[in-house]
């Protein structure tokens, strides 16, 4: 599935107080983590036919 670009305004809210390095890499496992739960539940909704396949 292709991935889906989360919201600035969601992103800009993150905020860590330490080493800027392991807030790059926090960041991006994160928004990884809600694409890949986003798309799950797209899949899960498509597989009990609750939901209509749209194109993208």
């Amino acid at each position: 599935m292709s991935k889906r670009k989360l919201s600035d305004s969601v992103v800009d809210k993150l905020s860590f107080h330490g080493n800027k390095t392991l807030f790059a890499a926090y960041k991006k496992k994160l928004k990884d983590q809600l694409v890949a739960i986003s798309d799950a539940l797209v899949v899960t909704e498509l597989q009990a036919k609750r939901r209509a396949p749209v194109a993208r």
